[in-house]
């Protein structure tokens, strides 16, 4: 069966040399999926988890290189749906989110655009394209009670003509454990992103650390705590993230519709064949 599922993704894939090894493990929803023993993500009916090993070969395909902290994939059963979510664990620590009341989007917004503004010298310098923030999708804001996290930046490479139908956005999630973070990183077009959004908020109510990993569980003689709290998770983050959404940007259309066209394959070869949350 496993055969069958390479088969089907190397046809959508333009070289076939990154799948020299038998494919990982997938699942399809409704079901539960462990992630790496640090939590567990209940799957939705209609959603298709694919693991570590082959979410990193179809990140690659898409010219984005994943860390040892890549969890793997979450794409659709539709095949007419174009998104995908990336899941990553960053060990960082605890982060402490005291610093909550001090979220202030616009303030952000402004130091994200200078930070970018700088590094675009360097970029002309380097003769890389140039970068433009454009301003927030989702304003950044904190769910204490969850311990959530959620915003979404958009840029642009400079002087690029903006369509919604083809410009791709990150919508960005996380969720704080006693160890760390996990984030889930909504990949759609701009005119879809309202509405597939909702796909990535359900995802990240249904993640749930394992006892023991979770936020509550955090020790404060014995934990080691983060360098840094939920503002460097936004601006921070977002400004070491610009070169890495703009690649997501550049390779979305293409990013989308592989996903699409691997999860619609997959559905019409094998689920018709089997229940809805089996492991081929």
């Amino acid at each position: 069966m496993r055969r069958i599922f390479l088969v089907i993704l190397m046809a959508f894939f333009s070289s076939q040399t990154a799948f020299a090894a038998p494919p990982a493990p997938y699942v399809a929803g409704p079901n539960k999926v462990q992630l790496h023993g640090v939590a567990t993500l209940t799957l939705p009916a209609g959603d298709i988890y694919v693991s570590k090993d082959l979410g990193k070969k179809i990140m690659r395909q898409m010219g984005n290189y994943m860390d040892d902290g890549f969890m793997g994939l979450v794409i659709p059963k539709d095949k007419t749906l174009p998104w995908f979510v990336s899941l990553e664990y960053n060990d960082s620590g605890f982060v402490r989110d005291n610093d909550s009341k001090d979220i202030h989007p616009d303030k952000i917004l402004q130091q994200i655009r200078e930070s970018t503004k700088e590094d675009n010298e360097q970029r002309k310098e380097d003769g890389t394209p140039q970068v433009q923030i454009v301003g927030w999708i989702e304003p950044p804001h904190y769910d204490a009670g969850r311990h959530h996290l959620i915003w979404s930046l958009e840029a642009h490479d400079l002087g690029v003509k903006i369509d919604p139908k083809t410009d791709g956005v990150n919508y960005e999630t996380y969720a704080l454990g006693r160890y760390g973070y996990i984030s889930l990183d909504l990949v759609t077009f701009k005119d879809r992103v309202d509405q597939d959004k909702k796909v990535v908020t359900t995802l990240l109510s249904n993640l749930t650390y394992n006892p023991g990993k979770r936020y509550k569980d955090f020790n404060a003689k014995t934990d080691k705590i983060a360098e840094y709290g939920l503002l460097a998770l936004i601006g921070g983050i977002a400004a070491k993230k610009i070169g890495l959404i703009a690649l997501f940007m550049a390779k979305s259309a293409k990013a989308v519709m592989v996903a699409a066209a691997a999860g619609g394959a997959y559905i019409k070869r094998r689920l018709g064949r089997k229940k809805d949350g089996d492991i081929a």
